[in-house]
């Protein structure tokens, strides 16, 4: 089982902070702008060089966008309180549905700083062309599509997902449901965090070289554009590392959506931390719940009988697998020599040491 990745925090209802992100970027640029700005207004009343003064704008820039990523990263997900009657396991709820829709990082073509991997499913036993009281109806998952209190007694938006199967041209031909949305982190905000940081130090060295006699003023413009040519290199480095299915599972394979016939999907099983993104609501105009990061997919058999007794018993045989494969035991015993054969244990295994 592969390792799942996780550049995001979710952040408790308590400390959510719901002013708009770019708000949030700008105060913060201005709170690490202003003390390099108080330092060069008393050099330049004392006789120092005004353009010097230029350099503000560029570290008030980087400094926002530093404050942006902090945002995405750490303030923008909300953490969910597992209901009492569904504890997450690990961390992390499971889900079963049929895949519906894929959002393909759009850094496969160019580096761009949202580059997770999204897709949403139809949560097994609810109808496709399922409402948002139908999906959230449907057992034993709907629970996760459901409204909690977590964020409406906070007054946060909550529209749910919508997506369709399958596109056609005549768009009344399209059948829309209420899906679980899912995703696999990508790194680029990440990287461009690490960037953006790293790059104010050149910017304050250049604060410091512009009031030099003389050269001062070429250093210190060869040090502002190293300051974003560091920002580009995080940009450059994360934008095309995007999240992907075999993050989490090399062997998955091709994942399928419905034809124009609406059949032939896969139906998957998810399991990931389960979260409200707050972003949602200024880019989208719409807001739900997710699952992100993912933290294992594969590809699983439809069940041909909703009697939810049947589908609780299936989710349970899951829950105990997936435990007993993650389990700390499972884990230290495939570190075992006698367990690293890659074709068969006759061909290229070793026999464990027998004490006596």
């Amino acid at each position: 089982m592969a390792d799942f990745r996780q550049y995001t925090n979710c952040v408790d209802i308590k400390d959510f902070d719901p002013t708009n992100p770019f708000v949030q970027a700008a105060l913060l640029g201005l709170y690490v702008t202003l003390p390099p700005a108080a330092f060069l207004a008393l050099i330049t009343a004392a006789g120092g060089n005004p353009l010097c003064l230029l350099l503000l704008a560029e570290i008030y820039l980087i400094a926002g966008i530093a404050g942006y990523c902090y945002w995405w990263l750490f303030r923008r997900l909300i953490c969910i309180p597992d209901p009492p009657d569904h504890p997450a396991d690990k961390g992390s709820h499971l889900a079963i549905g049929t895949l519906i829709d894929i959002l393909l990082p759009s850094s496969a073509t160019f580096p761009d700083i949202d580059n997770d991997y999204s897709f949403g499913i139809l949560l097994q036993c609810a109808p496709l062309g399922a409402t948002l009281e139908q999906a959230g109806q449907s057992q034993p998952y709907g629970y996760l599509v459901t409204e909690q209190p977590v964020t409406k007694d906070a007054g946060l938006l909550y529209t749910g997902q919508d997506a369709v199967d399958h596109e056609f041209p005549d768009k009344t031909q399209e059948i829309h449901s209420q899906v679980l949305h899912c995703e696999l982190e990508g790194r680029a905000v990440f990287d461009m965090f690490i960037a953006s940081r790293v790059a104010l130090f050149p910017l304050i060295a250049a604060i410091l070289a512009c009031e030099i006699p003389g050269i001062g003023w070429i250093i210190a413009i060869l040090l502002a554009l190293l300051g974003i040519g560091i920002l580009g290199l995080g940009l450059g480095i994360g934008g095309f590392d995007a999240g992907a299915p075999t993050d989490v599972n090399p062997n998955i394979g091709e994942l399928h959506r419905n034809d124009e016939n609406h059949q032939g999907a896969d139906t998957l099983l998810v399991m990931g931390h389960w979260v409200y993104d707050s972003g949602h609501r200024f880019d989208h105009h719409r807001a739900a719940y997710e699952l992100h990061p993912v933290t294992l997919l594969c590809k699983t058999t439809p069940v041909t009988n909703c009697d939810p007794g049947q589908v609780i018993l299936l989710r349970t045989q899951w829950q105990k697998a997936i435990g007993d494969a993650t389990s700390e035991t499972t884990l230290a015993s495939q570190k075992l020599p006698q367990n690293q054969w890659q074709v068969h244990p006759l061909l290229d295994g070793c026999q464990a040491v027998i004490i006596v």
